[in-house]
């Protein structure tokens, strides 16, 4: 018999309420037992009941949920249970459970329950995760889209192109007397090319990852006293950083995280970039030029009232039109200049971050640029992450070296063979093929409870 497991649902600590899931073949036996019932509890319909433990104390007026064995979210019979959110009621209601034969359940293993039991397949388990973690709109709208089966139907469509160009091969080399078509190589290396395609878009929504998880990496570059911790506290709109007319006054980088528009964000201020300085701002300046390569976005402030400093050419080769936004500060002063003419391929926009003049065209050109990053529409919501780039990029290398085999006219039961071996790799990803290795690597980075 299958175990029954239990665990809180809600997180630890004080709170109005404390969910403890049960699921598992003594679902239904607890709660006749718990709440003395002469007959099974109605599916689905939550009941008001004093939990009494197993030696018949009181411990909690709660209401529970019976959920039947199929139409549950693990598959199996399930119990839910909201108790006042006491950290000691809860403990009392799960140490009672284990008195009646529950297990504490694992880190994730509510979800494994339900992907073995095909509720879900394993990218819907995995986005279970994707949408517990979403920071920002955009992430929360793709875990979405993946929870409701987005990678599945990409995967599926995929196998059965595979599957069909593998019948088709397969029928000729198996039947070769009987009345088929003569064998015809450039059909199915179009077929090939076609899904090799549709692999590489698929791989290459993998860059989209780490914006979705972590979120976008913005850096504030420029000389010092340009006004980049200015520009951070109206960002934040917070003094965060401190603002000194004294140069170098920002030595080490300072970092925020907000949520700006449907994205999440991590402003980092970076010290100043200019010659000489001490041996504590040159160590800054290192500093900013490895944050600015790993950086997603670019704010690069020139200060109007000076002539522009040379950036140095690490910091240059980095900066493009679509990752890069000029920012000319202090044109409040009189002595301000236009500087349109430095780095002229890259978008400029005038403001003071004293006065806060241009501050609000500023956020929505940076809106816009930051949105270009990320350009999914809606139904192509997919974005795979590591495991499945590294499934996929398994499973194109299998179909390009049948691609090869094919053009070389080599025995078509090895080009066969390495089309099933692309199948098979790539249907891992929803779990089709997947081992117990997959499985506990997944699984072992879940919350406990889910």
């Amino acid at each position: 018999m299958n175990p029954t497991i239990a665990a809180l649902a809600t997180p630890a600590g004080e709170a109005a309420i404390a969910l403890i899931r049960i699921s598992g073949p003594l679902s239904e036996s607890i709660a006749g037992d718990v709440f003395s019932r002469v007959c099974p509890p109605p599916p689905r319909q939550a009941c008001l009941g004093h939990y009494h433990n197993i030696d018949g104390d009181f411990v909690d007026k709660v209401l529970y949920t019976f959920f039947s064995q199929g139409h549950s979210y693990t598959g199996e019979a399930s119990l839910e249970i909201t108790a006042h959110g006491n950290p000691l009621i809860a403990r009392k209601i799960l140490d009672d459970l284990q008195d009646r034969g529950c297990r504490l359940a694992d880190p994730g293993e509510f979800t494994r329950t339900a992907f073995l039991n095909q509720q879900v397949d394993l990218a819907q388990a995995e986005a279970v995760m994707e949408l517990i973690q979403a920071k920002s709109e955009k992430a929360l709208s793709v875990a979405q889209h993946h929870l409701q089966g987005g990678i599945g139907k990409k995967v599926q469509a995929l196998s059965k192109k595979l599957i069909n160009l593998s019948a088709n091969l397969e029928a000729y080399i198996d039947f070769p007397e009987e009345d088929l078509p003569r064998e015809n190589e450039s059909g199915p290396l179009t077929q090939i090319r076609e899904i090799l395609r549709e692999m590489d878009k698929l791989i290459e929504t993998n860059r989209h990852q780490e914006a979705l998880t972590y979120g976008v990496r913005l850096v504030i570059l420029g000389a010092p006293n340009a006004g980049k911790s200015s520009l951070l506290n109206n960002l934040l709109d917070q003094d965060r950083a401190i603002v000194s007319d004294s140069p170098g006054t920002t030595r080490d980088f300072i970092s925020e995280r907000i949520t700006f528009g449907s994205m999440s964000l991590e402003i980092i201020d970076t010290a100043g970039l200019r010659h000489g300085g001490s041996s504590i701002e040159k160590a800054g300046m290192k500093r900013t030029l490895e944050i600015a390569s790993s950086a997603g976005f670019h704010l690069l402030v020139l200060d109007t009232t000076t002539t522009s400093a040379d950036l140095p050419p690490e910091i240059l080769k980095g900066l493009t039109a679509s990752n890069t936004l000029v920012v000319e500060n202090k044109i409040d002063l009189p002595e301000s200049q236009q500087h349109s003419k430095k780095l002229a391929e890259l978008d400029h926009l005038r403001i003071s971050a004293l006065t806060g003049q241009g501050l609000d065209e500023l956020k929505k050109i940076l809106q816009e640029k930051l949105e270009e990053l990320i350009d999914l529409p809606g139904e192509e919501a997919v974005v795979i992450n590591s495991r499945h780039r590294k499934v996929m990029e398994k499973g194109r290398s299998l179909l390009q070296e049948g691609q090869q085999k094919m053009t070389a006219a080599m025995p078509m039961e090895l080009v066969a063979s390495d089309i099933r071996a692309s199948l098979e790799t790539i249907s891992s990803i929803t779990g089709k093929a997947g081992t117990e290795d997959i499985l506990d690597e997944i699984f072992q980075n879940f919350c406990i409870g889910k």
